[in-house]
């Protein structure tokens, strides 16, 4: 398993969610987070943040063939029909 052990930069937007999930076990249970706890935030952290960048490519490329489908059709339809 992918482990990160607080190497989180500053501005590193995984941060935020390992952040938030320690906020949480602050607030429901009085406790702080173990480093065992932090792990397995951090891991899906990483998880997360990964499948986001995968569906950000595929919106992005679904977005340029509809756009690639919509121009061809104009032009048919313009200069052919």
């Amino acid at each position: 398993m992918y482990k990160l052990n607080g190497a989180l930069g500053k501005n590193d937007l995984r941060r935020a969610f390992v952040d938030g999930a320690k906020w949480w076990e602050y607030h429901k249970g009085d406790a702080t987070m173990w480093q065992r706890d932090r792990n397995l935030a951090e891991i899906e952290a990483e998880r997360r943040w990964r499948a986001s960048q995968q569906s950000v490519f595929l919106t992005a490329l679904g977005i340029g063939i509809l756009a690639f489908f919509i121009g061809f059709s104009v032009c048919w339809l313009v200069f052919i029909h």
